[in-house]
């Protein structure tokens, strides 16, 4: 987090959280009130300072404000440039990929340690040539089990899950909500 950030939680601590107003679409652009954060600094700043509280819903800490965010996909959205991956908000990538998913919603997700991202649907095309089957020979129809995702010399199994089962796996809030702030859904939107 921005050293200013972590300066004004200290001086203020008790700032109330904010809901229902922030999110990050499946492309890891940010939306308030459903409008697209179009200030280049102001959607850098909020992919700085991210972070998953202990209930497993995320958020952008504003100064001293928590301000939870929905996602359309997962918490981070990744895309693959300049053969390495970009992950928009900024989470920490540095462990690599330990885990690959192919969701029943025709969606491919990666797992950084416990990270939970999202591939950029753009990305798709180019990425879909990295899934093979067990024994090397390329992946010519749907994901299936048993199928390996090969990237950057790096070969990890591919599991197909439901997108719900997948963020229950990783503990995560879809939309946090003020009125049930204790009691999040793990996986599922409200």
């Amino acid at each position: 987090m921005d050293e200013m950030v972590l300066a004004a939680l200290a001086k203020w601590p008790n700032v109330p959280d904010v809901y229902g107003w922030l999110k990050l679409d499946g492309r890891g652009d940010w939306l308030i009130l459903d409008s697209r954060v179009s200030h280049a600094g102001l959607s850098e700043f909020m992919h700085r300072n991210v972070g998953v509280d202990e209930r497993g819903a995320c958020f952008v800490q504003n100064g001293p404000q928590r301000v939870f965010y929905q996602y359309a996909t997962a918490p981070c959205v990744v895309s693959w440039q300049a053969a390495t991956w970009q992950a928009r908000p900024q989470f920490d990538l540095s462990c690599g990929i330990d885990h690959t998913w192919w969701v029943d919603e025709g969606a491919l997700y990666l797992g950084f340690g416990q990270t939970l991202a999202a591939v950029d649907d753009r990305d798709l095309p180019l990425l879909l040539g990295c899934l093979y089957h067990a024994d090397g020979r390329p992946l010519d129809d749907w994901p299936q089990a048993g199928a390996q995702f090969i990237v950057a010399d790096q070969r990890v199994p591919l599991e197909v899950i439901s997108r719900t089962d997948l963020l229950h796996r990783y503990q995560l809030c879809i939309n946090p909500d003020a009125q049930q702030s204790t009691d999040c859904v793990l996986g599922q939107s409200r």
